[in-house]
């Protein structure tokens, strides 16, 4: 099942990885030369409810890598996993970005991060469709997530803020794309994808708080990106395609 492509043109950015984090994004002014995307629909398609809760992402790159940035919405928020590389989405709402810098290789970079900024990777030989294999805990070394809850999450929280920087050098290294794949430059396309996960929450009847309720689980989704270069906001673009991930 294919959607139709959605664009988000991504600026280039010459400010430096320290500004663009440290801060929430939205009380950040060095990510407002970055439009917000429009907001997050279900995976399913239009047939089915639009997510409840609103979540939209915008990104920047430089020479250096890809930053990618979300807000979302969530007042059932809560996180139990702790250790890197563990099966996130299988327990807690999460915020995943999938990445195919080739338009000729099938492999592709999968992340994941909840709200305690715990991080899940893999790589992927080719869509899982197609017969493609998972390997987990396929790390990019300079990879780098920052989480900021909206509230306090122990006690009606409000939703969450996360930024991420994927290193080029990394992630070329890790897909072994060298030679397929150029280095990043105005008016290339990329395939992305980036998608939340969200749990309906119960309460526990022992702490009062939300836990997940196992006969439900619902993604929305962002399909369809363009990347940009200039950090003017000049269409001179880096573009990148998304499509919506098949389930």
């Amino acid at each position: 099942m294919e959607l139709n492509r959605r664009t988000y043109q991504c600026f280039r950015t010459r400010e430096g990885r320290d500004v663009l984090f440290g801060r929430r994004v939205t009380n950040n002014g060095m990510w407002q030369q970055a439009p917000w995307s429009e907001s997050f629909v279900n995976i399913l398609g239009d047939s089915h409810p639009r997510p409840k809760y609103q979540s939209r992402m915008k990104m920047l790159w430089d020479e250096e890598g890809l930053y990618v940035a979300s807000k979302m919405e969530d007042p059932e928020l809560y996180a139990t996993q702790t250790q890197r590389n563990s099966f996130i989405w299988q327990f807690d709402p999460d915020f995943e970005v999938f990445l195919k810098p080739s338009r000729v290789a099938a492999n592709y970079y999968e992340f994941e991060v909840n709200c305690r900024n715990t991080v899940f990777e893999l790589t992927l030989s080719k869509p899982y469709a197609e017969g493609g294999v998972a390997t987990h805990g396929t790390n990019l070394p300079s990879l780098r997530s920052e989480v900021h809850i909206d509230g306090d999450l122990e006690n009606q929280p409000r939703g969450w803020e996360l930024i991420v920087f994927f290193p080029f050098r990394d992630l070329f290294n890790l897909l072994e794309h060298d030679k397929t794949t150029s280095w990043p430059r105005a008016s290339q396309v990329w395939q992305m994808n980036a998608s939340r996960v969200h749990w309906r929450t119960v309460k526990d009847p022992v702490t009062s708080k939300s836990i997940r309720d196992p006969s439900y689980r619902n993604w929305g989704e962002h399909h369809a990106h363009r990347l940009s270069d200039n950090s003017a906001a000049v269409p001179n673009t880096l573009r990148s395609s998304l499509y919506r991930r098949r389930v």
